[in-house]
This record gives structure tokens, sequence and C-alpha cells, in this order.
């Protein structure tokens, strides 16, 4: 199970009556440094002026927001991060709270093409931001499973997960993905990487991925495996 962290509250002034005259400016707003066995990143909130808001449209005067939470890594080995945005009221896209599932290589910072983003006016500024992080393991390990415990995997169209930035790069490649199961629930438990395609956009979609995969007559209270393929052009 991914480590629970306490939410950093961001201090943030409010804008005032007299202010919102002024054209917003770029921000970064550090969150806090976390280390966990192998893993060790520190996260920030991007927020920068923006023209894809779709209600609060941007003018010469104000502007408005695009906030993105980033995760930068700080191990030697890649990380699979369980990232969480509050807003204090609904965005441009009708949401207060995004979560998302991501990939971050070592030494990189979480690429803007796989982490959420939410668009708004200046004045709505998150209440708080996390990020939990567990170490992608560097060489996979074998894993039996009892035939009697096998049972089948429903898997959706990868094709409809395939990130279009990776699609332009040509980016090809498997990724396996370890998880659990429970007691009358047909869905995955507890998803992780445990072998990377070679490409952050990819882990990250099969993350995305795997939360429409179904299982059937697999035995609750064993790991299982499951490799998704994302290939172009057949």
């Amino acid at each position: 199970m991914f480590r629970t962290s306490v939410g950093v509250l961001l201090a943030l002034v409010s804008f005032q009556a007299g202010a919102a005259t002024k054209r917003f400016k770029d921000q970064i707003v550090e969150g806090a440094s976390h280390e966990v066995g192998a893993a060790k990143w520190h996260d920030d909130l991007s927020r920068t002026v923006s023209y894809g808001c779709t209600q609060s449209k941007p003018d010469d005067s104000v502007g408005c927001v695009h906030n993105a939470v980033r995760i930068h890594n700080e191990s030697s080995l890649a990380l699979q991060c369980h990232v969480l945005l509050e807003m204090p009221a609904p965005d441009d896209y009708g949401k207060s709270r995004y979560e998302a599932d991501v990939v971050v290589f070592a030494g990189r910072v979480a690429d803007a093409d796989n982490v959420f983003r939410s668009f708004g006016p200046v004045a709505l500024v998150p209440n708080r931001f996390t990020s939990d992080c567990i170490a992608i393991p560097a060489a996979i390990e074998p894993l039996e499973v009892p035939e009697e415990c096998r049972g089948k995997v429903l898997t959706p169209g990868i094709s409809d997960f395939y990130p279009p930035a990776s699609v332009r790069r040509d980016e090809q490649g498997k990724v396996v993905l370890e998880y659990g199961v429970e007691e009358g629930s047909k869905t995955l438990l507890d998803v992780r990487v445990v072998s990377s395609s070679g490409f952050e956009g990819l882990d990250s979609a099969a993350l995305r991925a795997a939360k429409f995969v179904r299982t059937f007559g697999q035995c609750p209270g064993r790991r299982y495996r499951i490799t998704l393929a994302f290939t172009l052009g057949g």
C-alpha cells in the first residue's frame, strides 16, 4: 500500500479586490521532501498563466491559472507516485479534486503530459496537494502462481490509453504490472509497476489502464502480474 502523507497546506495569500487588476505572475509553491525506503523525492505546485481555461477566460489584466503538481525524483530508481490536488471549489472543468498515478524516472521531474492539470481563475487557490511514492525495482523477481489460482483477466483496449505525446515520439514498449485481488471484487488491488517500458508516459498510461482491468477466478491473498503492450501500427 502507498504510504499516507500529511497534506501540504498552501500558505498562499488571498487576492485582494484591489489586486485584481494586476496580471497574475507564475508561481512555484514548495511542498515537502519525502523519503520512504529507496524512494526519495520532493513535490511542488506550479501555478502558471494559461490560455487553456474554458470558462475563466484570460484577459490583458488578470489572466487565468494552470495548476500542476510536480514530482522531483531524487532517487536512483524510478518512482511510482500517487498524486492528489484539492481545490476549495470546482474549477473550469467542474472538478475540485484530482488524483493520478504517475511514473517518474530517476533524476527527473514528472512529465506534465502524465499529470492532471487544473485550470481556473486566479482567485481559485488550491487547498492542498500530496504525493506518495514507492520505488520501482531495478529487476523483476520470479513470481509463481498455482494453476488453481490463475483464473483469467480481461483487459481494455490499450490504444484508448496511449498518450498522444508518446504516439508523436513513436514510443512503444511493454509494462509489467503486479497486483492483488480482493474477495468479491473484480478490480485490481494495490497495482505496482515491476518492469518498465522504458518510457514514463507509457508506464503511467498502464497504471491508468489498470483501473479498467477485470479479474475472474483469481485467489485473494496472492500477487499476480499482467503485461500491457503499447504498440503502434499494428
